[in-house]
């Protein structure tokens, strides 16, 4: 006579089964998908590493962040890539105007950066470890809040912090 919860277990078995097919299916998928590409260039594969990253921010704090890290933000390079704008330049002439370049390059906003981002150690210039590192990545936030580059978030008090 088999044990009274065989049953459970081979239904535990198969939920196993098809997690880790569908896991590796997705993984498949993330690999080879052409979208997310700056995204896979900050992480392996999406986690429950990239979810705590956002812990304790506020709602616009995490949008601007999600945005920062994916790359589709408001910035001359995504916007030139959909044809909202005509170049993907920097009106500091000195490059396309994306994440890197503003979190890292961009001279328009030394002052801000120093303040901000590199107020406090570690003072990382790699966009990518500062994208995927929770309290850079907060530094990173206030930062692209501070300097108002991006129009929805113009509305935003001055003295916005993106955590409570």
């Amino acid at each position: 006579m088999p044990a009274r919860n065989s049953h459970f277990t081979l239904i535990a078995n198969c939920r196993q089964q098809l997690r880790t097919l569908y896991k590796n299916e997705w993984d498949q998928q993330w690999a080879a998908n052409p979208h997310g590409s700056l995204l896979r260039r900050i992480f392996d594969s999406p986690s429950k590493r990239l979810l705590k990253l956002h812990a304790g921010l506020r709602r616009a704090a995490s949008s601007a962040a999600i945005q920062l890290q994916t790359g589709k933000i408001a910035l001359g390079d995504y916007l030139a890539s959909i044809r909202a704008r005509d170049t993907s330049q920097c009106r500091c002439g000195l490059g396309v105007q994306d994440t890197d370049h503003i979190l890292t390059k961009c001279p328009l906003y030394i002052e801000e950066r120093r303040e901000t981002l590199w107020a406090a150690p570690p003072w990382e210039t790699d966009y990518r470890r500062i994208l995927s590192q929770a309290p850079l990545l907060r530094r990173a936030t206030q930062f692209i809040l501070n300097i108002r580059i991006l129009g929805q978030f113009r509305c935003l008090p001055m003295t916005y912090k993106v955590t409570n």
